[in-house]
């Protein structure tokens, strides 16, 4: 809005106010209003339906600009107007000043004129704050809706950043989990590799490193003989716990945090069964289960990463049971041979193309 400059708006009205008193009483250019004979004269009704139009137009600006005033005086603003045009069209009808029209339209005057000094001298004197601070108080609703806004925006940020610290704190603890499964399993595989351990040795490796990548306080990796083990094929069990594990014809890993719900415990005798929770993992070798690995009680409970991390350690565990038994068979035939070699009762000798023995 543009502010408007009171001074040139004093000076502007007074200029036409003295126009037009110099055209009533200097120079007698103003049109007559009244005449004895005819009554008002067309020029005074044009005038005074022109003043009810332009009421009627500072009506429609008094209700657009309402938010700047207080209820009390913006009715008693619109009743004045009200009474004041209402007043003008009265004076268009009487002849003399004994009309009923005459009397209406004065009396509607004097109803404006309360109504004015109602809205502006009594809410001016009794509640000064009212008109004082209307539109202090405007720009304060204005301000607190604002800032209601730019605080509602800041917390949508903040949610979305929290939302993005959580991702990328959920991705940097997949990465540690991840280097921490990638570090075990090159620490066991080159200890494997590098050493040549029996059996147990192997599967006490397993099993430590199965409990520390879990936090599990039990567990067990058992290596099964499929020419001695006729029920592993069959029925996979957890060293000692009586948890049964899924079928042979479904030799995947599993985990439950809730052992008296799961479905294949229903054959666990209840003094058999002392674990809150348990997870199995078959080492398998061409679709056969070569050897086993089940923990029991992780306090917080198992997950799908527990699972995938131990997976990928039953592998490592196939393996070196793969390796042990080709070993184991390898020296087996080389026993058998040189026993058949050192008892032969011929004599046995060795040429080479030379025909040297």
């Amino acid at each position: 809005r543009r502010k408007t400059d009171e001074y040139v708006v004093l000076i502007a009205y007074l200029c036409l106010v003295g126009a037009i008193l110099l055209a009533i009483f200097a120079y007698p250019i103003f049109p007559q209003c009244h005449s004895e004979v005819f009554g008002l004269t067309s020029f005074k009704k044009n005038s005074e339906y022109l003043i009810s139009l332009l009421l009627l137009a500072g009506l429609f600006l008094l209700q657009k600009n309402r938010n700047n005033f207080d209820l009390t005086t913006l009715r008693l603003m619109q009743a004045a107007i009200l009474f004041t045009i209402a007043g003008e069209l009265s004076l268009t009808f009487y002849v003399t000043i004994y009309d009923a029209s005459y009397f209406s339209g004065h009396f509607f005057k004097i109803l404006s004129c309360y109504s004015i000094y109602r809205a502006v001298i009594e809410n001016g004197l009794t509640k000064p704050y009212n008109l004082l601070f209307r539109e202090l108080s405007g720009h304060k609703t204005e301000l607190e809706n604002k800032i209601r806004e730019r605080t509602a925006a800041l917390q949508q940020s903040t949610e979305n950043l929290r939302g993005e610290v959580a991702e990328r704190l959920k991705a940097e603890k997949e990465l540690l989990r991840e280097l921490s499964v990638n570090r075990m399993l090159a620490k066991i595989s080159d200890a494997l590799l590098s050493q040549n351990f029996s059996m147990r040795e192997i599967e006490e490796l397993i099993v430590g490193a199965a409990k520390e990548m879990t936090g599990s306080e039990y567990g067990s990796a058992t290596s099964l003989d499929p020419a001695e083990h006729t029920e592993a094929e069959q029925k996979l069990a957890m060293h000692a716990s009586g948890m049964w594990s899924r079928p042979k014809n479904n030799l995947q890993g599993f985990y439950t945090n809730s052992i008296a719900s799961y479905k294949y415990s229903v054959d666990i005798p209840p003094e058999q069964n002392p674990y809150r929770n348990y997870l199995y993992v078959p080492a398998v070798i061409d679709n056969k289960a070569v050897g086993q690995i089940a923990l029991a009680d992780k306090p917080e409970g198992f997950t799908r990463h527990d699972l995938t991390a131990v997976e990928r350690l039953a592998a490592v565990f196939a393996l070196s049971i793969q390796r042990k038994q080709m070993e184991e068979s390898l020296s087996r035939s080389e026993r058998k041979y040189k026993s058949l070699f050192n008892d032969a009762p011929d004599m046995i000798h060795i040429v080479n193309q030379e025909e040297k023995i």
